[in-house]
């Protein structure tokens, strides 16, 4: 494996953990402001 294609191979993982991160925050998010919104309801 040269150091090029394992850059390649580490940087694809990394974008897909980050991708996964984002997905993960933006679930939170919707979370938080359905919570908020029932709070408020209330």
């Amino acid at each position: 494996m040269t150091e090029f294609s394992y850059n390649a191979f580490l940087s694809k993982r990394g974008r897909k953990k980050i991708k996964e991160m984002e997905d993960f925050s933006v679930l939170i998010m919707r979370q938080y402001i359905f919570l908020l919104l029932n709070w408020k309801k209330c």
